[in-house]
């Protein structure tokens, strides 16, 4: 069947902006082209040859992502914005049933489990970028082409595309998922995984997450029961400062008029997470 699916994941909020610039460098040490997008106070790095990861976001100087010491070290899943696609989060024993019909195998990275997909290490092709007054943009694709790794992965001809739009304040992801010219549907999964520093003393940062309930899981994989979160110590709908709080668990139903928020009040810094109606699912790790 013939689709086109659609989304955006928008970072923080659009204030108003003077002019911005886009220039690319080749990093020596790599080999990745390095892509930088300033607009007003806000500059970011991406490296469509590591997924296309936005491996730098600098708001007024100061860094808001955790880094990698080079750009060698980028692909994976550890630094930067990596891209998950098309499966996010754990896959068990590494098993995927796709469609139905076929059974995937993934060798395994996480334990017995397949971890974060199939393309935030892999080289994304550069489609185009644009410059206007108040903002500017970089858009990059990667094909499941018959003959490609990330195909023999999952393996239905589709294209994945991603455009990263950056705004005085604001870095904004928009991604389709096409399959026009494909023949099966695409059951697929998209998700970013930011890495944000801590800014301030976890004494100092309070985090917010407006979910309805809270995933049960067992190792780490959820068992599809959603729990409530009144008087867990999952509940974090009116903000909860950070100290002494360790998770790494998914949270659903999430909505894009209460977004996600994370306040680093020593530095009087605010990062909110807004994203269109699919991204119902929130991972706090």
């Amino acid at each position: 069947m013939q689709r086109l699916w659609a989304g955006i994941v928008v970072i923080m909020s659009i204030q108003q902006a003077t002019a911005g610039t886009i220039t690319s460098e080749l990093d020596l040490i790599s080999g990745f082209h390095v892509y930088t997008l300033t607009q007003g106070d806000t500059v970011v790095h991406i490296v469509p040859d590591a997924g296309f990861n936005v491996a730098s976001i600098k708001f007024k100087g100061r860094e808001l992502l955790r880094t990698s010491k080079t750009y060698n070290e980028l692909p994976g899943f550890m630094h930067g914005v990596p891209i998950l696609y098309p499966t996010p989060n754990r896959v068990r024993d590494g098993k995927l049933k796709l469609n139905d019909e076929t059974t995937i195998s993934y060798k395994p990275n996480n334990g017995p489990n397949f971890l974060h997909g199939l393309v935030h290490s892999v080289p994304f092709l550069v489609a185009d970028s644009v410059t206007k007054e108040d903002h500017v943009s970089l858009s990059g694709y990667i094909i499941f082409d018959v003959g490609t790794a990330w195909h023999a992965g999952f393996p239905i001809q589709h294209t994945l595309k991603v455009k990263v739009t950056v705004a005085d304040h604001s870095v904004r992801w928009d991604y389709e998922v096409d399959n026009t010219a494909g023949t099966k549907d695409v059951p697929f999964g998209f998700a970013l995984h930011p890495w944000f520093l801590d800014q301030s003393p976890r004494s100092q940062v309070r985090l917010t997450v407006p979910a309805t309930h809270w995933m049960e899981a067992k190792e780490l994989l959820p068992t599809g029961k959603l729990l409530d979160l009144a008087g867990t110590k999952y509940d974090l709908r009116e903000g909860k400062i950070l100290e002494g709080v360790m998770l790494d668990d998914v949270y659903f139903g999430m909505k894009t008029e209460k977004p996600a928020r994370i306040d680093y009040l020593k530095d009087r810094l605010s990062i909110t997470l807004k994203a269109s109606p699919e991204f119902t699912h929130l991972v706090v790790f």
